[in-house]
């Protein structure tokens, strides 16, 4: 996935190239939400998955439980929305509403 947050390198003259803040070295903290909208918005539209830190160097495979709503089980669609941001430090991710 971290591979997406890597654009091609360009030259320092070139003004409208975006430039990369990740490298290898790079640690990313992903967080998890599931939905059963298409277009949620924050509070009750998405439920808490899990969170997980990686490096963008490793190769990784994590495994979560999912709790399947009633509706999805009824033919339903489930959403998985996914946030990568720089590592997270110094938080405590066992409190309720951490994030």
């Amino acid at each position: 996935i971290a591979k997406l947050y890597i654009p091609p390198s360009c030259p320092a003259s070139e003004k409208q190239c975006i430039s990369n803040w990740l490298s290898e070295s790079s640690e990313l903290t992903f967080i998890l939400f599931t939905t059963t909208k298409p277009r949620p918005s924050l509070g009750k539209d998405v439920k808490y998955l899990d969170s997980f830190d990686v490096k963008v160097s490793d190769s990784s495979s994590l495994s979560t439980k999912v709790k399947l709503p009633k509706s999805v089980i009824n033919n339903g669609t489930l959403y998985f929305c996914v946030f990568a941001l720089p590592k997270l430090k110094n938080i405590d991710r066992s409190k309720d509403n951490w994030w």
